[in-house]
């Protein structure tokens, strides 16, 4: 039997009863609204990359919030009842981890990217990447982080083979 799995879900900060979920079945994953605290759901529309987490706009109206799917390679994103799909950092290539930011001067979400040796920084919600080099040698990158609200900071964790540990990085200038 085919399953599905609920793999991010997101409730609107200024209203409690409203959720977001995305569920994958097989290859495709659903992006799901509920206005009525999960009693029924709305299909908002499909992604075959995936969603990890879901961030909701709330600088956008409450009716018709800006949506943030943060995929497998890539950012949708869901403004005005139209989806986009921004590019990916590393072409047909999963990356490790995303996490993304909303700036407090109503710019567009800044969102930090990683693969196992590359971060990558958009500063237009995922739509386009440019890569940040690390100062020197990179190891192998496990986990970012930002700010919901300061996306100015970002937090890099990574694996350091020879000592047995991990490495804790800060970024304060968006890479």
């Amino acid at each position: 039997p085919v399953r599905e799995r609920v793999t991010a879900l997101a409730v609107d900060p200024d209203d409690s009863d409203t959720l977001y979920m995305a569920v994958r079945k097989e290859q495709v994953t659903s992006l799901l609204l509920s206005s009525n605290r999960g009693r029924s759901w709305q299909k908002l529309g499909e992604t075959s990359d995936g969603a990890m987490k879901l961030y909701v706009d709330l600088r956008s109206p409450l009716q018709d919030r800006t949506l943030y799917v943060i995929g497998a390679r890539s950012v949708r994103r869901r403004e005005n009842e139209r989806w986009s799909q921004g590019e990916s950092p590393e072409p047909g290539r999963d990356l490790v981890e995303m996490s993304l930011g909303f700036d407090a001067r109503g710019e567009p979400p800044t969102v930090y990217a990683i693969s196992q040796a590359h971060l990558y920084v958009s500063e237009d919600g995922g739509n386009t990447w440019r890569d940040a080099p690390l100062p020197g040698d990179t190891p192998e990158l496990i986990a970012v982080a930002t700010c919901l609200n300061y996306p100015e900071s970002a937090s890099l964790l990574s694996k350091v083979e020879d000592r047995g540990r991990n490495l804790f990085r800060r970024d304060e200038d968006r890479g």
